[in-house]
This record gives structure tokens, sequence and C-alpha cells, in this order.
């Protein structure tokens, strides 16, 4: 055999070559020396019956010293020189190594006192792409913002606990916990369903209470920028100061599956603006979600489009919502292509709803949502559409809303209301149009009542008593 040679040969029975005993590639193709001794490889493959074996490129890179780089690059080569090699590129029994995505596990302070982010963040900086794991049964502080501006493509695993320091002065006027500003494919999740991101909300309610010009931190966990490509998954989520999650309105392809939120207050200071999502981006997919809080449990805003909830149950207080919207003079905002399908609402002011500010301030634009099959329990209205929201009847009656609804199907409500009022309140755009209907409604109210109140709503699939308002 010629100097600077590999070669396999691999005994067996009935032995059909695929290759010439001669086949090598030109050296000129690569410059290092350690390239060259695998460049002219003269290979003895065969194909014993009845299992193939190929040549093992890993192996051969460590006999030549190669790097597997330039296994990988070789192996390409190679396959121009037979067609029976070149079907088994992609085939099971080849081996060649996959380098693995690093992993990095930040050193936790141990001390409230001490805050871990820069543990957190120099970690995303040695693993951008790679796995920022926080263990089961650790607990690490959060006392200041935690960006993810290191982290491209990186998966940040949590199974142990992300606890916020409830320092309210710190956090005070402040945008996010944790802020997904400008990245992309970027995962936070659980494997285990262990994983907790507590937001110690209390001390931010219990200030509020005592000051209504108190600043909290806006959200718990922010999605804003031209971020895209963002998984939310597996996760217990609770107490958050305000908002739970946010996702402005450049932000693109976002998931979020299989979480738990939860904001319980233990004094007389309610949770108050506990919004379980706020939604403003394109193509967002959310399932299997549960969320108990003290507003909406899902709010579209202004510029949502192609957004799709399935298998949600809420506990609390505002219903799936589309808005508030509407509110800036001037402007039209748009909402369009949402789906909520199978959702189950207990004790909420209303399990599903449209809010839009009234016609003294700007007007919007909602085309194509539906809600189907939502389940009732306790709540007071099934289904609301506010036109005159954050006004009072007098200024509705002089600046009446010219909003435009369009394709709003509201199908298959059931379920029981929580008093003996309607089951819903139908306030639709006084000078703009009203394209919805309600078909399948199976909801009574709590002493077996089922009247629907509409203003301005025309013939929407139910029988319509006067009175809504708002």
């Amino acid at each position: 055999m010629p100097p600077n040679l590999v070669a396999t040969h691999i005994p067996s029975h009935n032995k059909t070559p695929i290759l010439p005993e001669t086949a090598a590639i030109p050296g000129p193709l690569f410059k290092h020396q350690q390239c060259r001794s695998i460049a002219f490889l003269v290979v003895e493959t065969y194909i014993p019956s009845p299992k193939t074996v190929l040549l093992s490129l890993s192996q051969a890179a460590v006999v030549s010293n190669m790097q597997l780089g330039h296994a990988k690059l070789f192996l390409f080569f190679l396959s121009l020189f037979t067609p029976a090699l070149s079907r088994r590129i992609g085939h099971k029994h080849t081996h060649v190594a996959e380098r693995q995505a690093p992993a990095c596990t930040p050193t936790a302070g141990g001390s409230p006192t001490v805050d871990d982010v820069p543990a957190i963040e120099s970690a995303m900086a040695a693993c951008p792409s790679g796995t920022i794991m926080i263990p089961a049964k650790s607990t690490y502080h959060i006392n200041s913002e935690l960006s993810f501006a290191k982290c491209s493509g990186c998966t940040l695993q949590v199974e142990g606990t992300l606890l916020v320091s409830d320092d309210t002065k710190a956090w005070s006027g402040k945008d996010a916990v944790l802020n997904l500003e400008d990245v992309n494919d970027v995962s936070i999740v659980s494997k285990t369903g262990k994983g907790v991101i507590d937001g110690n909300g209390q001390a931010a309610w219990d200030l509020l209470n005592k000051d209504k010009n108190y600043s909290r931190v806006k959200c718990l966990l922010y999605l804003t920028g031209t971020t895209s490509g963002v998984t939310i998954s597996g996760l217990t989520m609770r107490n958050p100061p305000n908002v739970f999650s946010s996702v402005k309105q450049s932000v693109t392809n976002v998931t979020y599956s299989n979480l738990i939120l939860t904001a319980v207050s233990k004094s007389d200071a309610l949770p108050k603006n506990t919004d379980g999502f706020d939604l403003g981006g394109t193509g967002i997919r959310m399932d299997n979600i549960k969320v108990q809080n003290g507003d909406d449990c899902i709010a579209i805003q202004n510029g949502a489009e192609d957004i799709t909830v399935t298998n949600i149950q809420c506990t609390g207080s505002h219903g799936l919502s589309i808005g508030s919207i509407g509110k800036t003079p001037g402007e039209v905002d748009t909402v369009k292509n949402i789906h909520f399908k199978n959702a189950k609402m207990t004790k909420y002011s209303k399990a599903a709803g449209i809010k839009i500010y009234s016609g003294g301030y700007g007007t919007a634009e909602v085309s194509n949502v539906t809600w189907e099959n939502v389940m009732v329990d306790g709540t007071s209205y099934a289904f609301q559409v506010q036109t005159c929201y954050g006004s009072d009847e007098k200024e509705c009656a002089s600046q009446p809303s010219t909003a435009k609804l369009t394709d709003i199907v509201v199908k298959g409500f059931s379920g029981k209301t929580d008093k003996d009022e309607p089951v819903a309140s139908i306030n639709c755009p006084a000078k703009g149009t009203c394209g919805l209907s309600l078909t399948e409604m199976k909801v009574q109210s709590a002493t077996g009542g089922e009247e629907y109140q509409c203003s301005n709503a025309g013939t929407i699939g139910v029988k319509c008593a006067p009175g809504a308002s708002g």
C-alpha cells in the first residue's frame, strides 16, 4: 500500500466490492498534510451478506489524526466514485459522529442577596447555541433583568427554580424580568415539568394596594424587537408582579405549550393586571395551558395575526379577550386570523369577548376571529362585545365607535353563568360594522334564562333583547 493511506478490510463471505481497490481523490483538493493522509485513501469496502458494513469515518479520522469535519468532506468526494456508496451516505449504518450542542450549568450564589443573573448570562455566552441548565432542586435568584442577548439558538432548561427578588424599589419601572429582545430560536423549557419561574409578586401587589402610583415591572417574560422562533414549554410560572408574558407586534413564530400559570394573593391586595398572555405578534401557537390569575387569561392586542389557542383552562377575571384596542387617536388597530378552540372558563367576568374604545379615541378592524367549543362555569357573561370601553354612555352617544367587525364566529358555547342576568351582552359599533354570528349556543343563566342583550347588532344567529351597553 502506498504511504499516507488508510484502509479497511472487512472479512466476509459473498463479498461484493463497491469501490475499485485503487480509487483515490487528488491530494491538491486538501491543503493540509493531515488531510492528504486520507485524501489518497485506498478503500476496500464490501457489502457482506446480509448486512451492510461501511467505513467508520470517525475511526479513520483517528488513525490519520484528521478532524471529523474533514472526514465528512472526504465522504462527499468518495461518494462521487460509486452510486452504491452514494445511496448509503444517509444510511443508519454510516458511523459519523455528530457534534453535540454544549451544556453549561451556571454556579448559583446560594443566597437571596447574591444575584445569579451574571452567572446565567455568562453561561449563555459560553454556550450560545447549547443548553443552560438550571438543575432540579436548585434555586437561582433573579435580582436584575435577565437578558437573552447572548443566546442564539440556546435552550434555558429549568428543572429547579428561578426566584425573582421581591425588592419593589429595584424593579420599579423596569420593562421585564426575563427579556427576549432581538433573539432567534430560543427555548425556555422544563423537560420534567417541575421547573418553576417564580415572580415573587406579593410585595408588589401589597405596595400597589397602598400606593396606586407605584410602577411595577411590566412583565415577567417579555418578547420584543425582532425576536422569532421562541418555545416556552413544560414550566410553572407563578405570582408575577404584573403581566405573565407579553409578545410585542414585531415578534414572530412563538410556541407556548404545557404551562401552568398561577397568581394567588395571600393578603387583601389583589393580583391586579396579571394577564396570562398579552399577544401582539404573528404566528403564535398555544396548547395545553392552565391559567389562574387576576385579569385577562389571554389579551389579543393591536397587530396580532395568525394566533391559535387550543386546550386552555382559565380561572379568574376577564377571559379570552380581543383588546382592549382602538385607544390611540387617529390610528386604526388591527387584529386578524385568531382561533380559540376547546376552552374551559371558570369564574370570569366574561368567558370571551371584544373590547374596543369609543369613537372619541381611535378605531379598530377585527376580522376572522373564532371562539369554538367553550365551556363556561360561573362567569358573568359567556360572551361580551364592548365598543364603548373606557367611556361613559354620554361620551359613547356623542362619539360612537366606527370599528369594523368582520367574520366573527362564536360557536359551541355551553354551561352556566353565575347570576340571573343575560348570558351575553353584545354592543356592536354604532357607526361601524358587526359581522358576527353565534351558533350552537347552549348557555343558561344561574336561574335557567337564555337572554342575549344586543345593540346595533342586526341578525347574528340568536334572538336579541335590547339593553346591551359598554
